[in-house]
């Protein structure tokens, strides 16, 4: 009887271990692709999804791109802001520190970057003011 046990509990024990040998880590389905310069690139740029401004203006979409030069600080991307006229009203760079992407610009100095996505959803591009901890959304699309 207690041989049955044992093995009734063996045979349980293995087949837990193997189904869970393939289980995602990543239990919420979050993907991180703040480093994919693919997508930080993207060309159809980036869209606020609430009504931001910079400074005065009224904030429209912005681009970012790869600098062909090599730079000394570490900032491998330059920013553009843009209104909805497609005017720029801010400009700055991405600066790659160890945890983290980092945005520095003339208003909008030290916000943190993130770009998540789901198997479901498209990228979603945050700034984390990392002073007041306020932070603006962006989807990708827009301008191309």
């Amino acid at each position: 009887m207690q041989q049955r046990v044992l093995l009734a509990l063996l045979l349980i024990l293995f087949l837990v271990l193997i189904g869970c040998t393939g289980c995602d880590p990543n239990q919420t389905g979050t993907i991180d692709l703040t480093r994919d310069a693919s997508v930080l690139t993207t060309p159809l740029g980036w869209i606020p999804q609430d009504s931001y401004t910079i400074d005065a203006p009224p904030m429209g979409s912005f681009e970012i791109a790869r600098l062909d030069v090599i730079s000394l600080d570490n900032s491998d991307f330059s920013v553009n802001f843009y209104d909805a006229e497609d005017n720029t009203i801010e400009h700055g760079i991405f600066t790659f520190e160890a945890n983290s992407v980092v945005y520095q610009g003339y208003f909008l100095d030290d916000q943190t970057l993130l770009i998540t996505a789901t198997e479901e959803t498209e990228p979603v591009l945050s700034l984390t003011d990392r002073t007041t901890g306020e932070k603006m959304f962006f989807s990708m699309g827009g301008s191309e």
